[in-house]
């Protein structure tokens, strides 16, 4: 039907599928007839414009005020999904039924199509004074986090990544089989150098489990592979000096992987529909967690990294044996997200990736121990570790060190970027 044929009034009937959010369609349709649209001109189930008016005003108001934003009628068609011609009926129908109470109470317009209006901001406050509780506890009380913390986690993240009320869900991205890791190690010395370049495959992967120090993603103890899309990242994540030698190598993903994206949190609309029941809720938790990816990458003294890694080492413990997932996709601290921001979005260039121990096993990077070593051993009476027991299964390969991938390169400038911080 033409628009300019016919402007829609208060009592006209709209069809359900002229209204494309699906939740505002659902609690529509208990109360629709069949009528002929007037919006699409065919005879389907539909509502009076005034009822579909009444369901956007109460999300309207409890979500947009005054500001510097959009027209009425932009918001409308946006929140509820539904075409121009709707859109303007709506606010000119809600501003009509509003015009009496501002010109008698003085009350703020809500639908003044001469003014813009923006959407309300929002503090997660609940739960940031969760993980604030959370790293207290796990810094300063205990070290392994126990039943409160665990439900603190839950809370911030979820107790299962397939629930659709959980945000993170549309965040978990599979790496294929093919798909190709990077790694860097730095190198002090041009004997340290040729050590890695002689061994690659073991020397740049990650470390047995005695020799693994403690890193933004795991304890002492707890091998994961750190690494990213790029080799420019590896080589910044690694922290070389002017004129210093690091030495980068190429893994390629030998069976598919289930990793949480948290870099995705700025790309999905993940609270859903504005009339959902929760969406509040959901809007918050989204917040949050945009928040919480940049306290996970954020860049960390060296001298502070005892304590302040604490937190995220629980946290991957919790994705990797709660949710069940295979590692995490989190943006470099050693890039300017900001100025990469399209970049990034197309190819991961400025992410970093950490396999958990499971998934951070390289194939042929595990040496057997020799029947002369395993007697010394046992003559010593050191107890063994479990990779080296006779028939210990253990995780099967997730990747393979791409042969003759391996280069040392001469670090020949850092960029730094700074920005005003007031700090008083």
């Amino acid at each position: 039907m033409d628009a300019e044929a016919h402007v829609i009034d208060a009592d006209d009937p709209v069809c359900l599928l002229c209204i494309g959010d699906k939740e505002l369609r659902h609690q529509l349709r208990e109360a629709a007839t069949r009528e002929i649209c007037a919006s699409c001109g065919k005879r389907r189930l539909t509502v009076p414009l005034r009822d579909l008016a009444a369901r956007i005003d109460d999300v309207y108001r409890a979500h947009y005020e005054p500001g510097l934003g959009n027209e009425p009628q932009w918001i409308i068609q946006e929140i509820a999904e539904v075409e121009e011609d709707i859109a303007e009926a709506v606010a000119k129908q809600l501003h009509d039924e509003e015009w009496h109470d501002v010109m008698k109470d003085g009350a703020e317009p809500y639908y003044d199509p001469t003014s813009t209006y923006s959407e309300r901001e929002i503090h997660p406050t609940e739960l940031q004074l969760e993980w604030e509780e959370f790293c207290r506890r796990i810094k300063h009380e205990r070290r392994f986090f126990d039943e409160a913390g665990r439900l603190i986690l839950g809370t911030i993240l979820g107790d299962g990544i397939r629930s659709d009320d959980n945000p993170l869900s549309v965040c978990v991205v599979r790496l294929k089989k093919g798909e190709r890791l990077f790694r860097a190690r730095r190198a002090d010395s041009a004997h340290a150098a040729a050590a890695i370049m002689a061994d690659p495959r073991r020397q740049l992967g990650p470390p047995p489990r005695r020799l693994a120090i403690a890193g933004r993603m795991n304890s002492a103890g707890i091998p994961v592979f750190y690494g990213g899309f790029t080799e420019d990242v590896c080589v910044a994540e690694v922290r070389p000096h002017v004129g210093g030698a690091v030495v980068t190598g190429q893994f390629r993903v030998v069976r598919p992987l289930r990793l949480l994206d948290l870099t995705m949190l700025d790309e999905h609309g993940f609270a859903g529909s504005y009339f959902g029941d929760k969406f509040h809720e959901r809007l918050e938790k989204r917040l949050f967690l945009r928040k919480f990816h940049d306290l996970i990458s954020r860049p960390v003294q060296p001298h502070e990294e005892a304590l302040e890694y604490v937190p995220t080492q629980a946290v991957a413990e919790y994705i990797a044996n709660v949710l069940g997932l295979d590692g995490i996709i989190y943006a470099s601290a050693q890039t300017d997200r900001r100025s990469n921001e399209e970049e990034a979005s197309a190819d991961r260039a400025t992410r970093n990736v950490a396999l958990f121990t499971r998934a951070s096993v390289v194939a042929g990077s595990r040496r057997r121990q020799t029947r002369g070593e395993r007697e010394a051993r046992f003559l010593l009476d050191e107890m063994p570790l479990l990779e080296d027991v006779e028939g210990y299964p253990p995780p099967s390969p997730s990747l393979q060190f791409v042969r003759n991938s391996a280069r040392t390169v001469r670090v020949t400038g850092i960029k730094v970027s700074h920005e005003r911080a007031d700090l008083v």
